[in-house]
């Protein structure tokens, strides 16, 4: 173990209880991150948080994780990672950061104008703790002198990656989306929980589903009333209700097929990916063949929620989109094998 692993193990009460705190310094920063970015409301940066100390940060969940790889190759050679962060919401690349300190590694962080703010004020907190970890995370304008390369960006920026960094060893992620299957039997509850799925950081995250199974003469009225009377806050965000306005217009002139809620737009449609304030659907028959279809796109999915039984598909429960496990890796790469094993033998 290095001595930034043991440091962070032995000093995660103290840097959690930080990160929940009232400080003085957490609200500055907090103003901070939503002036320069406003769909970085102060519900959506707690909510963050709380996942980041919940999942992340809690010692059990963090130690057994953490064990379950060895650092032998880390401890006799580390490297100079490069972090390239997304922005899509807020401390989107916490997981990537945690992961390279925590290996043991010297780390440089290059971070998205729309998420510049969060990043360094949870790190501050632990190199005010210990001044000595400035050396060894460090944020930078240009990354540069490195030996491996985790970055996350759009589709777009993924392929510019990939030119740019193909040489290096790397992880190269674009976005991807969830999808939620439905029976048409879920509770008032269930559809809650999916609410959580769809609406959490406006529906911006990798992980938010922008896609919905429904079984054939599926009554979408229990779902849009239940979302409305549940998720209309988003509405209040004025960058969101002016991608849903635009999206109405633009249907309504196209005369296109949707339903209609005060949350968001519902849209047939076989495509995955969705605009803001618009979620797809599509009607099956039979399970089993809608459960091979999907698995057929995988690498356009970076989760599926349902409350159907399957062991053909790689399914979490309703509502638990946006609260993945340290183990669990964006787009089923594993970080952690990448930083302590991969790049030792890399070969692209």
């Amino acid at each position: 173990m290095s001595v930034t692993s043991q440091f962070i193990i032995d000093h995660l009460d103290e840097w959690k209880n930080e990160i929940l705190s009232h400080s003085i310094d957490k609200q500055n920063a907090l103003e901070q991150a939503k002036l320069n970015n406003p769909w970085f409301t102060e519900l959506e940066i707690e909510r963050m948080l709380n996942s980041i100390c919940n999942e992340y940060l809690e010692r059990e969940k963090l130690l057994s994780w953490f064990n379950s790889y060895s650092y032998d190759q880390v401890k006799s050679n580390p490297k100079n990672i490069a972090i390239i962060a997304a922005g899509n919401i807020p401390l989107v690349g916490f997981h990537d950061m945690l992961c390279s300190i925590i290996s043991g590694h010297s780390t440089q962080i290059k971070l998205s104008e729309k998420d510049k703010v969060l990043p360094v004020w949870i790190f501050d907190l632990l190199t005010q703790i210990n001044p000595s970890l400035k050396e060894k995370i460090k944020f930078v304008s240009q990354i540069k002198d490195f030996d491996a390369v985790v970055a996350t960006g759009s589709d777009l920026a993924g392929d510019h990656f990939k030119y740019y960094f193909g040489k290096y060893p790397h992880i190269i992620r674009s976005h991807r989306n969830g999808i939620a299957l439905l029976n048409g039997q879920e509770s008032t509850s269930e559809i809650i929980q999916l609410g959580e799925d769809l609406f959490s950081y406006y529906g911006l995250g990798c992980r938010n589903v922008s896609k919905i199974y429904v079984p054939k003469d599926y009554d979408f009225i229990p779902l849009i009333k239940t979302l409305d009377e549940h998720f209309r806050y988003v509405r209040d965000l004025t960058k969101y209700f002016n991608n849903y306005e635009y999206n109405l217009a633009i249907h309504l002139l196209n005369r296109s097929k949707f339903l209609q809620g005060d949350s968001c737009l519902f849209l047939e449609s076989t495509l995955i990916p969705s605009r803001i304030a618009i979620v797809h659907y599509e009607y099956y028959d039979h399970l089993n063949i809608t459960f091979e279809e999907i698995k057929n796109s995988l690498d356009k999915i970076q989760c599926i929620v349902t409350n159907i039984p399957t062991s053909i598909l790689p399914c979490q429960k309703l509502g638990s989109s946006q609260h993945p496990s340290l183990a669990n890796y964006a787009d089923d790469m594993d970080t952690m094998k990448f930083l302590t094993q991969d790049i030792y033998s890399w070969n692209d």
